[in-house]
């Protein structure tokens, strides 16, 4: 199996930090469009939806700004390393990045799991403030190695996606135990 060595600035189509509209106008919240933050990831792969939302008119007032489908949002602030895809526009706060990957160098699922199986690393290249923080440019400069034959890349997402399968009920079920949560 050969392997190639990319940076993330190479693999990236896209990186984007989100943002949080101006608290002090209540319109650009309580709309139909997810606005994920890092308590929306609590390790499934795929996100459907989150706690909280924003309207159309944050979007229109350039508060916020929608990810592509297929975009891997990482968080960047504190907790580094939580990570999920998107399988629908969305948008986040300032804590997420989404990179949205070269598909015909590598799968966005298996840049998810690289990510998952990162953390230490990111969080080894975050600036080592009070809170830290692991900025776009540092982000960028990450190397990452992975198989260059997308039936490789196949075969280790369907293998690593059995075990995200038992993740994901786990996920489901305390959500169902502790609704607050």
């Amino acid at each position: 199996m050969e392997f190639v060595k990319y940076t993330i600035s190479e693999l990236a189509q896209e990186i984007k930090t989100g943002k949080t509209p101006s608290s002090s106008n209540l319109q650009y919240f309580n709309g139909d469009i997810t606005w994920l933050t890092p308590s929306d990831l609590k390790g499934q792969k795929v996100v459907k939806d989150s706690e909280r939302s924003l309207s159309e008119l944050a979007l229109q007032d350039k508060q916020a700004f929608l990810y592509k489908p297929g975009t891997v949002l990482i968080s960047t602030i504190g907790e580094i390393g939580k990570a999920c895809i998107i399988e629908k526009p969305s948008a986040s706060n300032q804590q997420l990045t989404g990179i949205l990957v070269k598909d015909d160098i590598i799968l966005p699922e298996l840049f998810f799991y690289w990510i998952q199986r990162s953390k230490v690393l990111l969080k080894n290249k975050a600036n080592k403030m009070i809170l830290p923080i692991l900025n776009n440019k540092l982000l960028k400069k990450i190397e990452i190695s992975f198989p260059k034959n997308e039936q490789e890349q196949i075969k280790i997402i369907g293998r690593l996606n059995k075990i995200q399968d038992l993740i994901n009920k786990r996920v489901d079920t305390i959500k169902l135990l502790y609704p607050s949560q």
